[in-house]
């Protein structure tokens, strides 16, 4: 089940640019943040795509990684609505001429 929060990436990219881990391009230097929080690449990877929301250890890790308190980096998911899927009534075929029935 995942957390009912999300990384706030905006703080961690602050933070990672200030210590000098994010790449000419722009993008994080996910190897750097991970080397120097303590947590596995690959899961930070996913939780930055958003493909995963943070555990607790992630956020405590990442927290610390930034200075900021843990509140600074998570924010609520917000949850699409869903919508119950139309029902589309079947299409009536028109007769073609010149076919037998």
């Amino acid at each position: 089940m995942r957390p009912a929060y999300d990384l706030n990436t905006e703080t961690l990219r602050a933070a990672a640019a200030d210590a000098g881990h994010v790449h000419a391009d722009g993008e994080l230097n996910l190897y750097a943040i991970s080397k120097h929080a303590g947590i596995d690449r690959g899961s930070l990877s996913r939780v930055v795509r958003g493909e995963n929301g943070p555990d607790l250890g992630t956020v405590v890790e990442l927290a610390t990684y930034c200075g900021k308190p843990i509140e600074a980096l998570i924010v609520r998911r917000r949850t699409p609505r869903t919508r119950r899927p139309r029902v589309q009534k079947p299409a009536t075929a028109a007769p073609v001429e010149g076919l037998a029935a």
